[in-house]
């Protein structure tokens, strides 16, 4: 097993040792803007076994019975994203061009429409998208103590950044996403040639051979994500110019910031690509990763951090407008615009 060079955090006895770890928290954000907690309190790989096991389950059904719950539009949240080009009552479905097929499940107190395979099991769905937003909290709250942001004057809560990420809030910016890459022996070609729409992470720097790409390079568009991969590796990132293996550690849960507070803490915490690999095991099994993508509400301004530690200039993003501040839902519509998608005909 390749040995990390990207951070890892142990989260033990985490009330005692808040301040170390908040300190950890805010370097690897700031250095290598992607680290790895371990013996946290977040889900357990008992419950990450689950969750992989319901995906299995959606995925390992014929094309007919996902369709149903495809995506016909670039910004809904919630559903299928196919691997090959589908229609739904006329309408085309997203599909992923990075070889993979994926379901994105919303907050439990949502109104989605859950395939059986998620459905039957919702219980245990609900616990663990609670914990995941619970173990999010306590990265956010760390990174408001670590930045000198100001405590809550009524509470003394560390909660500048949780308090615009709150769980009942999240309805409209949070989901949870399982992704399968197939087996390579399994791979469907695709033969229809009508135009649908489309989800690519494109990036024309990366000059890695396109047969050994699954997943392009690209950053996420979230404030942090929490990433886990089952059985087979083939995830990368980005550091200091060089490309780093990250391998599957038991019961590890990964962190990445997002562009959001990339943009947010104006390029003080990094955003940072990452991408995946097809990796030998991936001929003969299916890959499978998680990811539970946290965004503030979306009327939150994304400006005005009151931390020493944050520059007045808003970071370079290309094509981004740097002379305005944005609430969260004008900027991540500026970033859908910018987006490589294909809508339609066009």
């Amino acid at each position: 097993m390749d040995t990390p060079t990207f951070p890892v955090i142990d989260f033990s006895d985490f009330e005692n040792r808040f301040e170390i770890i908040a300190k950890e928290i805010l370097e690897a954000c700031h250095h290598a803007g992607f680290f790895c907690i371990i013996h946290h309190q977040g889900p357990t790989s008992a419950q990450f076994n689950r969750i992989f096991e319901m995906g299995e389950k959606f995925f390992q059904q014929p094309i007919e019975e996902k369709i149903p719950f495809g995506r016909t539009q670039i910004r809904s949240q919630g559903g299928y994203v196919s691997l090959t080009p589908e229609e739904l009552n006329g309408e085309s479905i997203i599909y992923n061009l990075n070889k993979s097929e994926a379901f994105d499940v919303l907050p439990p107190f949502g109104n989605q429409e859950l395939p059986n395979a998620f459905l039957e099991n919702k219980q245990e769905l609900d616990t663990f998208y609670k914990d995941m937003h619970s173990t999010v909290t306590m990265i956010l709250e760390a990174l408001s103590f670590a930045l000198k942001i100001p405590a809550n004057p009524e509470s003394g809560a560390n909660d500048y950044l949780s308090s615009r990420h709150r769980y009942e809030d999240s309805f409209h910016t949070n989901f949870f996403h399982i992704q399968r890459y197939p087996a390579s022996s399994k791979q469907a070609k695709t033969t229809n040639t009508k135009q649908y729409h489309c989800i690519s992470n494109n990036n024309s720097n990366d000059n890695i051979a396109k047969k050994e790409v699954i997943h392009t390079a690209h950053a996420d568009n979230s404030t942090i994500t929490l990433l886990s991969q089952k059985d087979v590796a083939g995830l990368q990132v980005e550091i200091d110019g060089n490309w780093v293996n990250v391998p599957i550690i038991q019961d590890a849960i990964l962190v990445n910031v997002g562009d959001t507070l990339h943009w947010w803490t104006r390029g003080y915490l990094k955003a940072v690509n990452h991408r995946v690999l097809a990796d030998p095991e991936l001929k003969y099994k299916d890959r499978y990763s998680s990811g539970y993508f946290i965004n503030p509400k979306s009327d939150t301004l994304l400006a005005g951090i009151p931390s020493p530690f944050i520059p007045s200039k808003t970071p370079f993003i290309e094509d981004m407008t740097t002379g305005k501040e944005l609430t969260f839902e004008e900027y991540i519509t500026e970033k859908f615009k910018r987006m490589p998608y294909k809508l339609g005909n066009d």
